[in-house]
C-alpha cells in the first residue's frame, strides 16, 4: 500500500508541473524562490544592524552567511538552466545557431 501512496503523490506532483512545466514553469518557480530568499537577506541585514550584543550578532552573522551560501546555490543552478535552455534553443532553432556564427 506505501507504494501505491508513493506513486499517487508522485503523479500529483507531475501533473502540477505539466500545468507550468518545461523552462518557463522552472524559470517562474526559480524567481520565487529568489524573491523569498531576497527579502529574507533584506531582514537579516536589518536584524544585523540593530543587533547590540556581541554574542547575538555573531549567531545572526552565521545565519546571514547561511542565506548568502543559499542564495549563491540558487544563482548558479540558475546560471546553469539558463546555458542549458540557451544550448538547445541553438539546437532546435535554425536561426539561433547562425546567430551564434
Amino acid at each position: 500500500m506505501g507504494g501505491r501512496a508513493m506513486g499517487q503523490g508522485q503523479m500529483m506532483a507531475g501533473q502540477g508541473r505539466g500545468m507550468m512545466g518545461g523552462p518557463m514553469g522552472q524559470m517562474t518557480a526559480h524567481h520565487q524562490q529568489m524573491t523569498e530568499l531576497m527579502n529574507k537577506l533584506t531582514q537579516s541585514v536589518a536584524a544585523l544592524q540593530a543587533e547590540k550584543d556581541p554574542a547575538a550578532l555573531a549567531s545572526k552573522l552565521a545565519e546571514h552567511r547561511a542565506l548568502v551560501d543559499q542564495m549563491r546555490a540558487q544563482m548558479t543552478q540558475h546560471g546553469g538552466m539558463m546555458q542549458q535552455t540557451a544550448e538547445q534553443m541553438r539546437q532546435n532553432c535554425p536561426m539561433m545557431g547562425e546567430a551564434a556564427k
